[in-house]
């Protein structure tokens, strides 16, 4: 059971650091973090983020998470 979320956590870690390398990359580079992190505020704010696909950009780096953490389950499952 220890492995297991051990392994959910590490990967699930891995799966988002290499989910911002592949979709934060916008207008030639990173989109900052606190961008990532921080919600709009204010109807501007919203309509900027939405230009930029902020929202699209949040949730493929959390479904690239989300697969390297039912990896990490799926690894140490394999390996007992």
């Amino acid at each position: 059971m220890n492995r297991t979320i051990t392994a959910l956590l590490i990967f699930g870690a891995l799966g988002l650091v290499v989910g911002y390398l592949i979709f934060a990359r916008s207008g030639g580079s990173y989109l900052p973090i606190q961008t990532l992190l921080t919600p709009a505020e204010g109807l501007l704010g919203r309509i900027g983020e939405a230009a930029r696909r902020v929202p699209e950009i949040r949730r493929n780096i959390l479904l690239t998470g989300a697969a390297g953490a039912i990896g990490g389950v799926v690894v140490s499952s394999l390996r007992r």
